[in-house]
């Protein structure tokens, strides 16, 4: 859940296409900002548009910068991990939300949140409301989340059935040393007859 205070209403939809094109990028299926054609948005000089945004993501502070060029291959895509000044390797350079966060462009879209900061005590009443019942909807996926490590927890290590991935790579390691200390045998017996040779 992102929360975000701005003091114009009519500014929310710019804020959310900006953090929308700026984690996923110009898309046709971004249907928040309907971009279809890139182009539309340079000049006639064709110069580079871009921006940078800092945000905060399981507690480490994060820097993107994104300059966009006509053509998306030539797109310039940095996010920096502020807290060690190390650069993330995305797999997705054009997605980087979906890299980090894990979720798509449209659910990325959904759980934006943006209001006016409260000026009294009503509307910080309803706004706490919104953000309780946007809580109680994190708490309901973060089960879900947890649900998929147990699964994925058990594909890779099924210490019951001995099916599972870790547990194959274990055997081919224990057979890999067996194999290993079987051609140290057959060596140490190779120079031993040697030796009685020369002997």
């Amino acid at each position: 859940m992102q929360i975000i205070f701005n003091e114009n209403k009519n500014n929310e939809l710019l804020i959310k296409q900006f953090l929308v094109v700026m984690f996923y990028g110009f898309s046709a299926d971004n249907n928040l900002t309907k971009i279809q054609d890139r182009k539309q948005y340079f000049s006639k000089a064709n110069q580079k548009i871009g921006g940078t945004i800092l945000f905060s993501f399981q507690t480490e502070d994060y820097s993107l910068e994104r300059i966009f060029e006509i053509n998306k291959a030539n797109d310039q895509i940095r996010l920096t991990n502020n807290s060690s000044s190390e650069e993330v390797v995305l797999k997705n350079k054009n997605q980087p939300g979906f890299d980090l966060f894990q979720i798509s462009e449209s659910e990325f879209s959904d759980e934006v949140f943006q209001a006016k900061l409260p000026t009294n005590n009503q509307e910080f009443s309803i706004l706490s409301s919104k953000i309780d019942s946007d809580l109680l909807d994190y708490v309901s996926s973060s089960q879900q989340i947890q649900n998929r490590l147990e699964k994925a927890h058990n594909n890779l290590f099924l210490e019951h059935t001995n099916k599972g991935y870790i547990q194959e790579l274990l055997a081919k390691k224990n057979n890999l040393i067996a194999e290993l200390e079987d051609s140290i045998e057959k060596d140490k017996q190779i120079a031993y007859l040697n030796r009685e040779i020369f002997e």
